[in-house]
């Protein structure tokens, strides 16, 4: 594991954000402790989008990593909990691990586009596929064209083979 403070020791928060997780120390082989994950997903007319990411990662990875949808504002026995900000055009996933495998993850995805516009879904589901991506163990980036785990994600985009590689790679 990263040592990032002698402070410490059994339990941190890992902040990940798609313009300022690289130079952070290389956190390798975290991943949960078993599936299906209980993802809580909120009422919102971008949770189907978010739920699609998720999907596509199953699908990709032929249920490696699975996952059990709520659709609710509270969820506390969820793994992964999802919220959508109006007026923010960055996204982030942030963890809790605890001795190796992951306790917490929470995605917030921004829905606006560089520009200030509502974000379409086009470029919503890269990007909701990227953080999916880092809620369920790629830690970093990827530089392989067309990649949804590229730090900058464009409409697209999509799941590469070396991304499933790697979740195939963490629960074998």
């Amino acid at each position: 594991m990263c040592k990032l403070s002698k402070y410490i020791k059994n339990t941190i928060i890992v902040f990940f954000t798609i313009f300022t997780f690289t130079g952070i120390c290389h956190a390798q082989n975290l991943k949960w402790q078993k599936m299906p994950l209980l993802v809580c997903l909120p009422p919102n007319a971008n949770t189907p989008i978010m739920k699609e990411a998720f999907t596509n990662w199953q699908k990709a990875t032929k249920d490696k990593v699975s996952f059990v949808f709520l659709t609710a504002n509270s969820c506390p026995d969820a793994q992964i909990t999802v919220s959508y900000t109006a007026n923010k055009t960055k996204s982030k996933t942030t963890f809790i691990y605890s001795r190796g495998y992951f306790q917490k993850s929470h995605i917030e995805i921004g829905l606006l586009t560089k520009d200030g516009k509502q974000a379409e879904k086009s470029v919503l589901l890269p990007l909701m596929m990227h953080e999916a991506g880092h809620a369920i163990g790629i830690i970093g980036h990827t530089n392989t064209p067309s990649s949804v785990m590229q730090a900058t994600v464009k409409s697209g985009y999509y799941i590469t083979e070396d991304s499933i590689r790697q979740i195939n790679n963490l629960y074998r």
